[in-house]
């Protein structure tokens, strides 16, 4: 640190004085038209005398400035450059983290556009794990453009994807240029492990057959619905954002379906056992059987007695 400052005292006044001597022009007489020099002698004492006179102001500001440059100051200087750079560094790694923000929330799919015969009315389609699976067969090629598919894993069985079909419904006439599919989680299992299903109703949105994104809102409604698809893929709502009647009636349905579920009676018959079985291996179930034992002992003893 001490050999920092004295390098740093002997390089500012060099260049101080570089940078006045840059500045500060000197300045020579010229002859004038009017009264020229009697001769050269005369002249050269002139030219002489004001170098001098420039000299001596240099060597005043040179001495004014090095007495400026004292080991405090310097450490200010150090500390102020210091302070100032770690702001400067502060700043752009704020600015450099909201542009990373900002491009990650800007990052869309490109949904390739439907082709529709002319009596054809987009709806949802009702599919099982291998129609699914063949409509989300990946694509060969590599283009940006792709097939935009959105699919509902849903149960028959339960209370709030009943209440979200309609909404669900009526997407397809909302957003033509998409394929939306509906698959009952519950009757198709093997579909839980593929695409991580833990509940239902689930919303997912593939592009290209991969999933890209998942609906994560807990309102479910088709406001959210068509704000989720448009976040992801840019595309604007066509028509006016209404359920219908008839997205009351289908295709998914929005009635609870009533169905004797046997690997649920199976899953609580198990339950029981388990918790049966512990109690019964426990010191409190224990404690009950001896408190019964001695009861009945006692109560045998006391009839005993009576009947002599």
């Amino acid at each position: 640190m001490i050999l920092i400052r004295r390098l740093l005292c002997l390089t500012i006044p060099l260049l101080i004085v570089a940078d006045d001597e840059s500045d500060t022009a000197v300045q020579f007489s010229t002859p004038e038209s009017t009264k020229p020099l009697e001769n050269d002698k005369n002249a050269t004492t002139l030219i002489l005398e004001e170098i001098e006179d420039h000299v001596s102001k240099l060597k005043e500001t040179v001495s004014v400035n090095r007495d400026l440059l004292t080991p405090g100051n310097i450490s200010m200087v150090s500390i102020n450059g210091s302070a100032n750079g770690g702001v400067t560094g502060i700043n752009a790694g704020q600015n450099g983290s909201n542009a990373s923000t900002e491009a990650k929330n800007k990052v869309k799919v490109e949904c390739a556009p439907r082709t529709l015969s002319e009596n054809e009315v987009p709806t949802v389609i009702l599919a099982n794990s291998s129609t699914l699976l063949k409509a989300l067969t990946p694509a060969t090629t590599n283009a940006s453009a792709g097939d935009c598919v959105v699919v509902l894993f849903y149960s028959a069985q339960c209370v709030f994807s009943a209440r979200m079909a309609p909404h669900f419904n009526a997407l397809p006439r909302v957003f033509p240029d998409i394929q939306f599919y509906a698959v009952d989680a519950m009757e198709h299992g093997n579909l839980h492990v593929r695409y991580g299903l833990v509940y239902v109703p689930n919303v997912m949105l593939f592009h290209n057959a991969k999933p890209f994104a998942r609906f994560n809102e807990t309102t479910l409604n088709l406001d959210q619905l068509v704000k989720f698809i448009h976040k992801h893929t840019g595309l604007q709502h066509n028509g006016t954002l209404n359920v219908t009647s008839a997205d009351m009636n289908g295709p998914v349905p929005s009635t609870l379906t009533k169905k004797v579920d046997y690997l649920l009676i199976l899953a609580w018959a198990f339950t029981l056992c388990c918790i049966a079985f512990g109690f019964i291996k426990s010191s409190f179930c224990q404690r009950i059987v001896d408190f019964l034992k001695n009861t009945w002992q006692e109560a045998a003893a006391a009839q005993h007695e009576h009947e002599d």
